[in-house]
């Protein structure tokens, strides 16, 4: 695209000048931020950022971390122009992930406001059923029991306890719960579907249960992004990944750990 197309861009936004540059590095680092929450590496975060500031004329340094996104940029008349949006939430959506590479790759094809509805379409969304959710859970740890070789007495009892699960997380973040005080009560939740079947007899195999319905909860995305990161040379955002994907393995192990002894001290193992 020629500096001409770019600049044609930059007018057709219709606002008072300098005021298009911070409209379309806030456009930016909006996008960055959608990435960042749906669990993008950060890599592909900085470079969206930059592929959309420089196709509508802003040549922009963008730094992102997992809970921050800061960035500058520079007009053709070397105007400066800087932007801190916080991150405060995050969650793994690798569809939308996909959608806004595809939406960026194809950005020339866009003028401005059409690559602003479009994104807007992608920010909200096609959000799963209730009851795709409630099948998801349920099959996503009955599955994983049968990677762990159990048999079809825990592949229900996996789906029992992801289906409480689910139930815990619809309430957790209806009151807008920590997100590790979460992961506290819904590893033992699991831990407790699992010993009370055991305790009546319906399953054999009470760890593989346990692991099984964990595994919905495991921050397996974090964790790789967390070592794609290191390897990318963005230690920041590498160490920060990589620590909150181990502290959600402990929280995790203290929910169980917890279950276990409360069953223990009132003779339920």
């Amino acid at each position: 695209m020629s500096l001409q197309e770019k600049n044609e861009k930059i007018a057709n936004i219709n606002l008072p000048v300098g005021e298009g540059e911070n409209q379309i590095l806030y456009l930016s680092v909006s996008v960055g931020k959608v990435l960042v929450e749906s669990g993008a590496e950060t890599y592909r975060v900085e470079e969206i950022i930059k592929k959309i500031s420089s196709n509508f004329g802003l040549e922009s340094s963008p730094f992102a971390i997992p809970t921050c996104i800061m960035c500058s940029a520079r007009n053709k008349k070397g105007e400066i122009y800087s932007l801190i949006e916080r991150v405060s939430s995050r969650t793994t959506d690798l569809d939308k992930v996909n959608k806004i590479n595809n939406l960026v790759r194809h950005i020339n094809e866009y003028s401005y406001e059409e690559f602003k509805n479009e994104l807007e379409k992608i920010k909200k969304g096609e959000h799963y059923s209730e009851i795709q959710k409630f099948l998801a859970y349920f099959g996503g740890a009955a599955f994983f029991s049968v990677l762990f070789k159990g048999g079809l007495p825990e592949f229900f009892a996996s789906g029992i306890a992801g289906v409480f699960l689910f139930f815990w997380i619809k309430f957790a973040n209806f009151l807008n719960i920590n997100q590790y005080f979460n992961l506290v009560v819904g590893g033992s939740v699991c831990s407790m579907v699992a010993y009370t079947l055991s305790k009546f007899g319906l399953i054999a195999e009470v760890p593989i249960t346990i692991i099984s319905s964990y595994m919905i909860m495991v921050p397996g995305i974090s964790f790789t992004n967390a070592i794609r990161d290191l390897i990318a040379g963005d230690f920041v955002s590498g160490l920060s990944r990589g620590a909150e994907a181990i502290l959600i393995g402990a929280t995790l192990a203290v929910g169980s750990g917890f279950t276990i002894y409360i069953l223990v001290e009132f003779g339920g193992v």
